[in-house]
This record gives structure tokens, sequence and C-alpha cells, in this order.
């Protein structure tokens, strides 16, 4: 006999199943029971974990609170700033808004706001407006070198209070040329000098426009 034959357990176990004379009949019957019991264990474990994965991520999501709403730059959404300018989030913008939003910026910002869309679609637009406001910036740009320096002003006197004093010093032949030239615009020198100096300032801004 041997020593499992020999212990208590083991003819206890022995027994009970002798003693059932129905268990025989009930394995014959239904042979998968222990596979069956086995499945159903597994099943519940992998809902048990369903739900523990529901638990934290509910606590998780209970944990951030409410999304922070985004920046915000006279009512248009921003992901931040570049040079001081405000960069639009487009992917929070409708497409109708964002030509508003763009428009008054620099080219490089115009570029960094075009990377902020969500999907292909978006950038297609994006990147399509952008080159168009480009070209209306090249445009005006070209336009203002072109025109033409303002009239000269007529000699009135500048309105009271928002004048400046400007001294400079003449020389002889040059004053002389002056008081020649006020006598034939009919003007008095000082008031014909301060036509010619603004006058010469506008050249010489026009000038360095078209140059640049």
């Amino acid at each position: 006999m041997s020593a499992y034959d020999e212990s208590p357990r083991a003819r206890t176990i022995e027994d009970g199943f002798c003693d059932d004379p129905l268990a025989e009949d009930r394995l014959a019957e239904d042979p998968l029971a222990d596979d069956r019991l086995t499945e159903d264990r597994l099943a519940d474990d992998r809902r048990a974990d369903d739900l523990l994965a529901e638990d934290l991520l509910a606590h998780e999501l209970l944990a951030a609170g409410e999304p922070e709403a985004p920046p915000m730059h006279d009512g248009i959404p921003i992901c931040g700033y570049r040079g001081g300018e405000p960069i639009p989030d487009l992917g929070l913008l409708p497409r109708e808004r964002w030509r508003d939003a763009l428009r008054p910026l620099s080219g490089a910002t115009q570029l960094v706001a075009q990377s902020t869309v969500r999907t292909v679609a978006d950038a297609q637009v994006a990147g399509a407006l952008v080159g168009e406001l480009m070209l209306e910036g090249a445009a005006a740009a070209a336009r203002a070198r072109e025109a033409a320096p303002p009239r000269m002003p007529t000699g009135a006197p500048p309105v009271r209070g928002s004048s400046r004093q400007v001294n400079y010093r003449l020389g002889a032949h040059e004053h002389a040329r002056l008081l020649e030239a006020a006598r034939l615009f009919g003007m008095r020198p000082t008031t014909l000098a301060r036509v010619l100096t603004v006058r010469g300032v506008d050249r010489a801004l026009y000038e360095e426009r078209r140059d640049r």
C-alpha cells in the first residue's frame, strides 16, 4: 500500500467519492464541467480588470478636474506669443474667422499659427490662406514704395500747442538764397525754412522706402 493510500485525507476523499453513487454519473454526463468553471473564472477576472481600469480612469479624470480654458487675446484663443505678437490657435477657431485673426500679423507669425490646426484638411486651407495674405502684404509694400511723396505743405503756421522748435544755423550764402526764395514765394524766410524742412523730410523717407 502506498503512502498516499494510507493517508487519512486520501481515504476520506476516496470514501466520500465512493459514498456518492451519482458522482460517476455526473462526471459522465458533464465531462467539461471543470473546463467551463475555469472559463467562467477567467471571464470574471476580465470583468474585474475592466472595472478596475474604469475606476482608475474616473479617478484620474476627477483629479485632473475641468480642462483649463485657452488664453485669449482680443477675443481670439491663442497658444502663445512670438516677438510680442499673439499666435492664434486656429484649431479652436472656425475657418471663417481665420483671415481676420491672421491679417494683422507678420508673415513669420502667420506661418507659426498655420501649424496650430488639427486636421489635414484644415492644414491645406490654412496654408492657402497664409500664402494669399503674404501676397497681399507684398503688394501693399510695393505700392507704398512707389507712392509719390505728399504735396508741399502750405506756409500756414502749425496748430498752437502741437509745434516743436528746431534751431539750426545757415551760412551767409545759404541765408541769402533763403531770402531770395522767400521773396519769390511771398513767404517769410522762417516760414519757408519750415516748409522746406518738412518737404525734405518727406522726400527723404520716400526715397528710403523705395531703395529698401
